[in-house]
């Protein structure tokens, strides 16, 4: 099963970034980063914001979540 904050948190990982840094990149704040890391599902243009700032691709993203 996909679960889309464990790829958030993989992409976060993966660029070694805080809450804080991709709150910024995102134009959100930390705590709603913080909310995604243990959300099983987000929308679809966050999924699209984060795999364009962590430059990997939609079918990668999904990897991470399974």
């Amino acid at each position: 099963m996909f679960n889309a904050g464990k790829a958030f948190v993989a992409v976060q990982s993966n660029l070694g970034v805080s809450n804080a840094s991709l709150g910024e990149l995102l134009d959100v704040a930390p705590n709603q980063v913080a909310r995604w890391r243990v959300n099983p599902d987000m929308k679809m243009s966050v999924v699209f914001k984060v795999c364009k700032i962590g430059k990997i691709k939609l079918n990668d993203f999904i990897k991470l979540g399974s």
